[in-house]
């Protein structure tokens, strides 16, 4: 179960991942996260879905190391998070401290962010000895 909900993730971070790069030639795309635009997002997404894909193909190879990816995987995207939500505060912080106006933290939510949130989930998750992605089992 760990390597298939690593599968999708990967599935879904290489999506947003070229969806960004194709937000950042000016193209309008809707995939009901508000898109930056930024290429660099994008690269660091389809980097993280490529490390949760390969740990997915490296466990149907029946490689012992493969439990390593979903963790890295995980540990990256939450990385990714954590800058998504230093976004959300500079964002708060410009908003109230130089603008004086009124902040809505909607509008401040990006997709690495998001993403960002399920990779943390997914190591919680993963991280539990009940649910941990063991050579032997647990997958």
């Amino acid at each position: 179960m760990i390597f298939a909900i690593a599968l999708v993730l990967g599935i879904i971070n290489v999506v947003y991942g070229i969806a960004e790069l194709i937000a950042w030639t000016g193209r309008e795309l809707s995939l009901g996260i508000p898109l930056s635009g930024d290429p660099f997002v994008g690269i660091a997404l389809l980097t993280v879905g490529a490390i949760y894909i390969t740990g997915f193909k490296k466990y149907t190879e029946r490689n012992s190391r493969a439990v390593a990816y979903p963790y890295a995987g995980s540990l990256l995207g939450t990385g990714l998070g954590i800058v998504g939500a230093f976004m959300m505060l500079s964002d708060a912080l410009n908003a109230y401290v130089i603008e004086g106006t009124s902040w809505n933290p909607v509008e401040s939510v990006t997709t690495y962010f998001v993403l960002g949130l399920l990779s943390a989930a997914f190591y919680m998750f993963i991280k539990n000895p009940r649910h941990g992605a063991s050579p032997g089992g647990g997958a």
